[in-house]
């Protein structure tokens, strides 16, 4: 029979409940001998996340520049956060994944359309690709609302989603499109 426990803030398993709470005890030694506790900063464009340990692993927190005052910069911590467990298989275990985890997040927070697909910041090839993927979507979206289409269409013209054909000849028969819009409609079209 497996036992599973909460203790000490963590969960342990094992064959009975001696070994599930000496699991937890294992996990919160290994937490405490972690090697590098520093915390680290990561900044950019006004936006700022914090990567820190607690005793849930490595998380990270994002901060954003909200206001200048007479007293300086005025600082609100957001809510967007990420953990050793982000993805709920609890395979982020390092602080280097978690660093490149908020890199990420920090590059879709910051991004503007003029960036096109590219970032300054030094994110992994795998997420490079990831970020392309995503600005390309925002590209497209951008491009469908700009051509009027709703938020609902703009959404499911960006994710091409093919049960939504229909959405090319909206957006051919969409009236008052400048030359300049045009040019958008025949690459958006290209694009599906």
């Amino acid at each position: 029979m497996k036992v599973s426990i909460e203790y000490l803030g963590l969960s342990g398993t094992g064959g009975s409940l001696k070994e599930a709470k000496e699991d937890c005890v294992k996990q919160a030694t290994a937490i405490l001998k972690a090697e590098d506790w520093d915390p680290k900063l990561l900044t950019y464009r006004g936006q700022a996340i914090v990567v820190y340990h607690s005793m849930s692993g490595w998380q990270y927190r994002g901060i954003t520049l909200k206001d200048y005052d007479a007293a300086g910069a005025v600082f609100r911590i957001k809510t967007v956060y990420g953990t050793s467990g982000e993805y709920g298989d609890h395979s982020i275990k390092s602080r280097d994944m978690v660093v490149d985890r908020a890199l990420y997040h920090l590059a879709q927070s910051t991004w503007e359309a003029e960036d096109g697909d590219k970032t300054e910041l030094c994110i992994s090839d795998n997420d490079r690709r990831d970020f392309a993927s995503w600005t390309e979507f925002q590209l497209r979206y951008r491009k469908a609302k700009a051509l009027g289409l709703t938020a609902d269409e703009s959404y499911a013209y960006a994710a091409r989603d093919p049960r939504r054909p229909e959405l090319i000849e909206l957006l051919t028969r969409r009236p008052k499109i400048d030359s300049g819009a045009g040019n958008c409609l025949v690459k958006l079209q290209s694009q599906i």
